[in-house]
């Protein structure tokens, strides 16, 4: 496209979203799924001017959905503004690690039986679509300070850290393939990606988290003269955790994430940690400042995925795993977890239907496909997941506002 005209549709686009935004809030639809359709608009089925493929352009989307899960993993961890030890931790962290195992595993026996993928490949489907997004979601996530609704609450802290918990499969499926090589594949994998990477991540979102209040208390007393834009000293806790992690072969997005938890928790001046300071006058400002840029992000990728849709990735093998995953997977993973805890019914069917899939699946596909898995099978994936994570924001897109409304008059 000419370049005056790409500046005259982004113009056209960025006032449209503008303008509509009001509009939007009032009505029961996410943003997410305007942008959706404005992609598809601009695809090969609409004026054609974007003409997108995730083949040709796997690099493009794995650098745009990593830069934008990490921002709002980061994001995640400042909205959860309970202690560690509260009681409305443990419900997310079990739904990241006992439901992602079922959900992956349930996913990859589906595929396998269903369709005949072997299980290298059924468990790299299984975990690109297991994980709850991030992006996406902000709708059903915590939006304010005092906001302590557990549903709110749990839907954040879940997409938080199953992004992070879903990369171990997604590197025993490419190691089942032989798309990585290793001798002992198992061992590996159990050594390496499992224990070493999540110990990894985990300590060095605490370091940073600690590196920074140790600044906020010893080094911006002594430039107080100074002006530090806080917003880019946020940037730089995000970019140290996830570099530094990434370094050391562990989880940048679980880095990022504690990261993000641990500057939380450090402002509300966690007595276990004893640490005092004024470490709690950059958050709010800093997490405003994100979600703009997280918004920006999505606009951009959203559109991206709807100019990649094409009609033969709704197929009938689509429709059934949508209906599996959506109906039957995502249930049964969070009733596993929800009954052994004894949480309510209620809870835990609001928690099973917003399992949004999104952009955290998107970069899970682009990054396999970048890893080399074979044309065959990465066409196979890469049909599904288009499919179902435009299906979940349309169907989420239309239900979000709807029930989180209806909960919330029950509450009252």
């Amino acid at each position: 496209m000419d370049t005056a005209l790409w500046f005259i549709v982004l113009g056209l686009l960025f006032l449209f979203i503008s303008i509509s935004h009001s509009w939007v809030e009032r009505v029961p639809l996410t943003t997410s799924l305007i942008y959706l359709i404005i992609g598809v608009l601009l695809g090969p089925y609409g004026i054609g001017l974007l003409d997108l493929h995730i083949e040709k352009n796997t690099k493009l989307l794995e650098h745009l959905t990593e830069i934008a899960v990490i921002i709002s993993l980061f994001n995640a961890g400042l909205k959860l503004r309970l202690p560690l030890a509260h009681k409305f931790w443990r419900l997310p962290l079990g739904l990241a690690t006992v439901s992602m195992v079922a959900s992956v595993s349930l996913i990859a026996l589906s595929a396998h039986l269903l369709f005949d993928f072997d299980w290298g490949l059924a468990i790299l489907l299984g975990a690109i679509l297991s994980p709850t997004d991030p992006v996406l979601a902000s709708d059903v996530q915590v939006k304010r300070p005092g906001d302590n609704d557990q549903l709110r609450f749990t839907l954040t802290c879940e997409a938080g850290l199953n992004d992070a918990s879903a990369f171990p499969f997604v590197m025993l499926g490419l190691a089942l393939m032989g798309v990585t090589e290793s001798q002992n594949v198992i061992q590996n994998w159990v050594l390496v990606d499992l224990i070493w990477a999540i110990l990894g991540g985990v300590g060095t979102g605490m370091g940073v988290g600690f590196l920074m209040a140790w600044f906020d208390k010893k080094i911006k007393p002594k430039v107080s003269q100074v002006t530090i834009l806080n917003d880019f000293l946020a940037l730089a806790l995000i970019s140290l955790s996830y570099g530094i992690a990434i370094a050391i072969k562990s989880y940048g997005f679980l880095a990022v994430f504690v990261a993000g938890v641990m500057v939380r928790q450090l402002e509300m001046k966690v007595p276990f940690w004893k640490l005092k300071g004024n470490f709690g006058k950059v958050s709010d400002g800093v997490l405003f400042f994100n979600e703009q840029f997280e918004r920006l992000w999505e606009v951009g990728i959203v559109i991206i995925l709807g100019a990649m849709l094409r009609w033969n990735d709704f197929s009938q093998d689509a429709l059934i795993l949508g209906f599996l995953l959506a109906l039957i997977i995502r249930p049964l993973s969070v009733f596993l977890i929800g009954i052994l805890r004894r949480e309510k019914l209620s809870q835990l069917g609001y928690i099973s239907w917003f399992g949004i899939r999104g952009i955290g699946s998107l970069y899970y596909l682009s990054y396999a496909i970048a890893q080399g898995v074979p044309r065959e099978m990465s066409g196979k994936i890469s049909s599904l997941t288009l499919s179902l994570v435009a299906a979940s924001i349309f169907i989420h897109g239309l239900s979000a506002t709807p029930l989180m409304n209806y909960k919330s008059r029950l509450i009252k």
